[in-house]
């Protein structure tokens, strides 16, 4: 019974697995190899490391702790991988990206490693070894990140795409750089990729295309900011969604959530439904608004392939950053003025300007208000307060004076 007992206690192998969550699949791959490539040291060779490390009975836990720590960090080096404490937090670096490692699942490798490098079973079983363990490896793998203040970068196979308001460079991975997404796909700056035709049958005009393409890669350059959402007027918004989908898969989530400047900010905020469209003027100065051909039924689950969408955002990059600004078509501007109600007040009714002299003709502000009231009134829209409606029909370019006893607009109802 006692053999039985012995075998039952000491010969059953903790086994390495993600028994909490599935997310660390990619994670417990690196981990198996890091551990399938560490030593296994017989009881004495364990007693010479020990006592070069001038261990005793006293202290000798203590060295086991420090011992194993130490075989881990040599091990990941020779596979240029990396751990580090980041906050609260802690992560593995593959030698591309960082990928975050929950408390028990780092727990579960490191009596892995215990079991592993011969660990006598009993301390690689104790629960407060293994804490132990933890906290040791932890303050061993301090590790000192990059703040890169200028650049927003762009994790890719083949580097690292380094992008500020200067200029553009693939770089080598960099751990110090801490990114956490990578995108699978490999790029070359000075190759040359197909045109990227899927907006062809929806957005004719290539100014217009050229206004949605640098509209979306300004998300790439820090200290440009065009802070408009982009409605693509006409096309149903289960297509923009189709759309939006493929931008996720190459445009990095940190930095959607670094241009909008919170945790929580998704791709799917730069859209917004045509269908949700306000003709107000300060809700229609926080859009660009991009004209779809309106009989096209089409659907962008057919999108040109990632490579070549991903290079037509660096395009924009490259000429946002020509430029030191975000092309916006004419076209774009002279449609957004279908939407201002002020705006078609005066094209419906014909109000129209006179010249700004004595003998002017003149029409006071009073009237003109309850002739824009009435007209709201007819087609159901929100009456703008009288200062705005005022200074809309200024942003027109009319022109005021006071007469008498009130203000007057030098213009007329033809």
């Amino acid at each position: 019974m006692g053999n039985n007992l012995e075998n039952y206690l000491y010969d059953t192998e903790d086994v390495f697995e993600d028994k909490y969550t599935t997310k660390h699949k990619e994670l417990k791959i690196y981990l198996e190899k890091l551990i399938n490539g560490l030593p296994f040291f017989e009881n004495e060779e364990w007693k010479e490391i020990l006592t070069s490390m001038n261990a005793n009975a006293t202290n000798a836990k203590e060295a086991y702790l420090v011992a194993i720590s130490k075989i881990i960090r040599a091990g990941a080096f020779e596979h240029h991988f990396v751990f580090a404490r980041n906050g609260s937090q802690f992560y593995f670096y593959n030698s591309k990206k960082w990928i975050e490692i929950n408390t028990q699942f780092l727990r579960e490798f490191l009596k892995a490693v215990a079991n592993k490098i011969g660990i006598p079973k009993y301390m690689a079983s104790s629960a407060v070894f293994v804490m132990k363990l933890q906290k040791q490896f932890i303050q061993n793998v301090y590790f000192e990140t990059v703040e890169s203040n200028d650049f927003r970068h762009i994790n890719i196979q083949n580097g690292v795409i380094a992008i500020n308001k200067y200029g553009i460079n693939l770089e080598e991975h960099n751990p110090r750089l801490f990114l956490t997404h990578l995108i699978d796909l490999d790029y070359n700056l000075n190759e040359t990729y197909d045109v990227f035709k899927s907006f062809d049958a929806i957005i004719s005009s290539k100014d217009l295309q050229k206004t949605l393409q640098q509209a979306i890669a300004q998300i790439f350059i820090k200290d440009i900011h065009y802070d408009k959402q982009i409605c693509l007027y006409g096309l149903e918004y289960d297509l923009v969604l189709s759309f939006i989908k493929y931008l996720n898969k190459i445009v990095p989530k940190d930095l959607v959530t670094a241009h909008f400047g919170r945790e929580d900010a998704v791709i799917e905020d730069l859209f917004i439904d045509y269908k949700e469209i306000k003709k107000e003027p300060k809700f229609l100065e926080t859009l660009v608004i991009i004209p779809c051909s309106l009989d096209v039924v089409t659907d962008l689950t057919n999108l040109d392939n990632q490579l070549i969408l991903f290079h037509w955002l660096i395009d924009g990059v490259r000429e946002i950053i020509k430029n030191q600004c975000v092309y916006v078509t004419q076209e774009c501007e002279e449609f957004k003025s279908r939407f201002n109600l002020v705006s078609l007040f005066v094209e419906e009714l014909n109000f129209i300007k006179t010249s700004k002299n004595s003998k002017s003709i003149v029409t006071t502000f009073e009237y003109t208000l309850k002739q824009y009231e009435l007209y709201c009134e007819l087609h159901d829209e929100e009456v703008l307060g009288r200062g705005n409606f005022n200074k809309e029909l200024r942003a027109l370019g009319f022109e005021s004076a006071r007469r008498g006893s009130g203000n007057v607009w030098f213009a007329k109802f033809a």
